[in-house]
């Protein structure tokens, strides 16, 4: 049932608003670990991570998400984003094309793929 998994979300959201992201990202692992089926906590994780210029831990808590649900076309954008961040241009082409195909009207991959064309 995930135990407190909720409250540790809240608790994170509220810190991530105040832009304490190291502190927001420790309670979204705890989220995390005490719901491991719920992608929302590892999307908001890779956030913080993303916001503290962890880019590959932010990857890595994107992908996690993403295992658990494919179609978060949120947690595949803001993979697609990092890997943008970090010059992974052919991974976050491939990011950004599977957003496309599953929502061709999606005004932010459409935005980012436009600055990943040659």
């Amino acid at each position: 049932d995930g135990g407190d998994a909720a409250w540790w979300r809240l608790l994170g959201d509220a810190l991530a608003k105040e832009r304490r992201f190291e502190r927001a990202a420790a309670a979204f692992e705890e989220a995390a670990r005490l719901d491991p089926r719920a992608a929302a906590p590892l999307t908001n994780l890779g956030n913080c991570r993303f916001m503290l210029s962890r880019f590959d831990a932010a990857a890595d808590a994107y992908r996690r998400a993403l295992a658990l649900e494919p179609r978060n076309l949120d947690a595949r954008f803001n993979l697609a984003f990092t890997y943008f961040h970090q010059r992974r241009i052919k991974d976050a082409l491939l990011e950004t094309d599977a957003i496309l195909r599953a929502d061709p009207r999606n005004a932010k991959a459409r935005q980012l793929r436009l600055q990943l064309a040659p």
